[in-house]
C-alpha cells in the first residue's frame, strides 16, 4: 500500500492537469475530483449540467489512463462511495 501511495505522489509531482491536455474547465472539475466531490457537488459548484460534468470526468479519466475515479486516485478512502 505504501508503494502505491509513493507512486501516486511521484505521478502527481511530475504530472499537471495542463500537461495532460485538459481544458481549463476540465482542470476545474479535476480539482474537485481530487477533493473527492461527487458529480452532483461539482455541477452545483461550477453551475454545469450533471451530464456535462460526466463528460469532463470521462475525459479526465481517459487522460489519466484510468477506468474509474478510484483507479485514478480521486476517491477518499475514508468516505464511502455513492
Amino acid at each position: 500500500m505504501q508503494q502505491q501511495s509513493t507512486a501516486r505522489k511521484d505521478f502527481i509531482s511530475v504530472t499537471t492537469p495542463g500537461s495532460l491536455g485538459l481544458t481549463e474547465r476540465q482542470i476545474e472539475v479535476f480539482k474537485r475530483l481530487m477533493e473527492a466531490k461527487s458529480n452532483k457537488q461539482i455541477c452545483r459548484e461550477l453551475d454545469l449540467a450533471e451530464a456535462t460534468v460526466k463528460v469532463h470526468v470521462r475525459a479526465i479519466l481517459r487522460a489519466l489512463g484510468a477506468n474509474s475515479r478510484t483507479e485514478a486516485g480521486c476517491g477518499n478512502p475514508a468516505q464511502p462511495t455513492r
